[in-house]
């Protein structure tokens, strides 16, 4: 990091407050709750069973090869759709109130190929504290050398053309994300300002060496 970002307490920040209070006041003058409603169980459940459905399609065996391929693509799409829109708000703790329900469905995260206890830190408390800003927030750190997105990141001459293969690069994240990203994020001493090593684990932070057996363990699954 190059240098340290420092922010307004949220008790010190007339901003915060303000927004805050608004966004209470019209959950609770639209009698809506601040967790998922009918339309988003909904969604869960088609995403969810869209997944699957696929998923057993395609290793069934009935098909043709000639439809795996746009299959595979389809099944892509509803990884994505489960892993930001279900995966997503329940370690966010915005999907149910009852933390044991947003547990289960975070846990689902592991069989798309990523880690809730990695996503919980790199993207709950690092992306969210520090949104866009390079050399903090860890999110904006895509194919470095290849995809150059802030003024402060490597310039290689391809990536005049990074306008055309940015998009077919980004197919392959998942692929990064299973094989590489989790398993580096898991060794840093740090992700983001969080000190979660797995090797200095502390009681103050998360327990990594749990979280770790069974990324592993579902990852050989994977």
């Amino acid at each position: 990091m190059s240098q340290k970002v420092k922010f307004s307490s949220a008790s010190g920040s007339r901003f915060y407050a303000t927004v805050r209070s608004r966004v209470d006041q019209f959950f609770s003058q639209h009698q809506l709750s601040q967790h998922a409603n009918a339309y988003m169980w909904g969604k869960t459940v088609f995403f969810l069973t869209g997944f699957t459905g696929i998923y057993l399609v395609i290793i069934s065996g009935l098909l043709p090869i000639w439809m795996l391929l746009p299959l595979a693509a389809v099944l892509g799409m509803f990884s994505a759709f489960v892993g930001f829109n279900v995966c997503h708000d329940a370690i966010h703790g915005s999907l149910s109130g009852n933390k044991k329900v947003n547990k289960l469905f975070g846990f689902i995260f592991n069989l798309i190929g990523a880690n809730p206890y990695v996503w919980s830190i790199t993207h709950n408390v690092v992306h969210h504290t520090y949104t866009n800003i390079p050399g903090h927030d860890e999110d904006i750190e895509v194919a470095p050398g290849l995809i150059r997105i802030a003024e402060e990141d490597q310039v290689n001459r391809i990536q005049r053309y990074q306008h055309w293969y940015a998009f077919p690069l980004y197919s392959l994240a998942s692929l990064s994300w299973v094989f590489r990203k989790d398993y580096v994020k898991f060794f840093q001493k740090k992700l983001g300002h969080i000190k979660a090593n797995i090797l200095s684990w502390s009681i103050s932070t998360y327990l990594p060496i749990k979280d770790f057996i069974i990324f592993c363990l579902l990852y050989c699954l994977y």
